[in-house]
């Protein structure tokens, strides 16, 4: 089996800086790489191990993945244990779970007389802080560290079932690796983190989210998660609140680890509160006591200024980078009543400077719509998104959650009638940039909207055409004679571009560097003359065959007399 290393490709710093207020964890980069099987794979089997020296854990996208309905995708770690299974082609592409191992080996099993195409990889999440111990801010940190791994209270029930609603998150913005907190808010697996986490819905695509990652015991044991969710579709966000609703639409966690109530109540300073999260990327943690509170945590501030002024509450209550999106719960209901997203500004925990959330009263209102019912959002494709008119297209229309059955109208922005149908074709006859809007209902008449997709149509490309070809000498040249030439087009020979092409206008170009042309014009044999312009159009070939000998030399075609010197004569051999 062969083993392809890639570690020329991972030149990454080595270190962290501090990260700001609203305190995410960098963990990784983002490389592009050209990595897949053979096209077809030309077997009944095919698998290929990567290794990506000195990663702490590998991400990889799949770019394409182009098998038939019964060959199968197997993406095993360096241990052996599988990651990642898929049966088919995929009809886009995916970012597949993290394996925590540097190794990691793709096998194809075909179907017996299946020969598919295979699979591709662009793009790899490489990291360089790990992700079972990540780097952590301890600027957060009141006083001493109170947080304790979740299974220090595992005889309070309430707090236990609270905590199985939280995952960690990885995902990918701008190139870098991040880790923050999020949870489970209703039983259709509507998600809640924070807005300066996730933002867009390229974001929401490369989410990983694990489950239940802890240490079996209290301060002990080697930490393991339960299950991942992968992907998701963004429901709302909002800047001034820090908020993003993401919700899951093809797993449901939410039947396995169920979800948290959110509170309308406005806290009030002496609440006592506690926060699950999984600060620094750590197992999760429960912070329930405060050393600067003399006790259990509480709420110490409100009204205090977030992104905008009066949306947070302040608390010593202790969270580490990584914490961002952690909900923070009344102690004695586990409802949630903020939104962790700040750290400390300074060194030192004070009244004036504490971590802070965003108070549920707030959010509440702009999502109670969203998680009191199914989500649903819609997905729109292309076959292609440019090339020439006329360019036919190929749109397809996959809806996220809702209610069947759905109907779909299609805005292909070029002014033309409207289509309908959840795959349609469309025919574009004109130059230009045309936004396209998807418009979806489900059943239950929730709508959605995708109008992400933009098709860019360029003029056809006419080539030029070559009418007659003539050689010139002393020096020795070419003379092509033709129509639609463009300034900076070649000629070439048997699909070779000549040493030295001068455009003369529109229908006349000359070839030169005589003796370096006569070494690519044999005599006796037929060549292909052709023109290429900078616009990529390509005549058709011209046979032109240079005599086999000088006394063969048609005068004829011994066109033009050297400037200030005798009429032409034929050319030497």
């Amino acid at each position: 089996m062969r083993t392809l290393r890639m570690a020329a490709l991972f030149a990454l710093a080595a270190c962290m800086g501090l990260l700001p207020l609203a305190a995410r964890t960098k963990v990784g980069e983002t490389i592009d790489v050209r990595v897949g099987s053979p096209h077809p794979i030309g077997a009944e089997s095919w698998q290929r191990e990567l290794e990506f020296p000195g990663s702490t854990f590998v991400k990889l996208h799949l770019a394409k993945l182009a098998l038939g309905p019964k060959d199968l995708l197997l993406v095993v770690d360096g241990t052996g244990k599988e990651i990642y299974r898929h049966e088919g082609s995929l009809a886009e592409g995916t970012w597949i779970p993290a394996s925590l191992t540097q190794v990691v080996t793709l096998k194809i099993q075909a179907a017996k007389g299946s020969n598919p195409w295979g699979v591709e990889i662009d793009r790899v999440g490489y990291g360089f802080a790990p992700l079972a111990e990540a780097a952590a801010v301890p600027e957060s940190i009141c006083g001493n560290n109170d947080m304790q791994d979740a299974a220090c209270y595992a005889s309070d029930a309430g707090k236990t079932q609270a905590g199985e609603a939280v995952g960690r998150m990885l995902f990918q913005e701008g190139g870098g690796w991040y880790l923050c907190t999020g949870f489970l808010v209703s039983r259709y697996n509507h998600f809640l983190t924070c807005n300066h986490c996730i933002s867009d819905q390229s974001g929401a695509n490369t989410l990983e989210v694990w489950w239940m990652y802890q240490r079996p015991a209290c301060g002990s044991g080697t930490a393991a998660y339960d299950s991942t969710s992968d992907g998701a579709y963004l429901v709302t966000t909002n800047y001034d609140l820090d908020y993003s609703l993401l919700a899951f639409s093809n797993d449901d966690p939410a039947q396995r680890y169920g979800y948290l109530t959110l509170s309308g109540a406005v806290p009030t300073v002496g609440e006592t509160m506690w926060i699950a999260g999984y600060p620094g990327g750590q197992p999760k943690q429960f912070t329930v006591n405060s050393d600067m509170d003399g006790g259990l945590a509480k709420v110490d501030a409100v009204g205090l200024t977030g992104n905008v002024p009066g949306s947070d509450i302040g608390y010593y209550a202790d969270t580490e980078g990584g914490s961002s999106g952690s909900p923070v719960m009344d102690d004695a209901t586990n409802r949630v009543i903020a939104l962790h997203h700040f750290g400390i500004a300074g060194s030192t925990c004070t009244s004036t400077d504490m971590n802070q959330g965003v108070e549920m009263a707030q959010i509440l209102p702009e999502i109670q719509s969203y998680i009191s019912q199914p989500s649903f959002g819609v997905t729109a494709s292309a076959s292609v998104d440019q090339g020439e008119a006329p360019l036919t297209v190929d749109f397809t229309a996959q809806p996220e959650q809702g209610t069947a059955p759905y109907t779909y109208d299609w805005d292909f922005g070029d002014g033309s009638a409207h289509a309908s149908g959840p795959a349609v074709s469309h025919t574009y006859t004109q130059a230009g940039s045309f936004a396209v809007i998807l418009t979806a209902s489900d059943g239950q008449g929730l709508t959605a909207t995708d109008n992400h997709l933009v098709i860019t149509v360029s003029s056809p490309v006419i080539p030029p055409t070559i009418q007659s070809v003539h050689r010139l000498h002393e020096p020795f040249r070419l003379k092509v004679v033709g129509t639609l030439f463009q300034s900076g087009a070649k000629v070439l020979i048997d699909g070779v571009a000549t040493p030295e092409t001068t455009f003369k206008d529109a229908q006349k170009l000359i070839a030169k560097k005589g003796r370096a042309l006569k070494a690519m014009l044999p005599r006796g044999q037929v060549v292909s003359i052709q023109v290429r312009n900078p616009d990529g159009g390509l005549s058709a070939p011209f046979s032109f065959k240079r005599p086999k000998y000088p006394a063969d030399d048609p005068p004829a075609l011994l066109t033009g007399k050297p400037k200030g010197g005798p009429p032409l004569r034929p050319e030497n051999p």
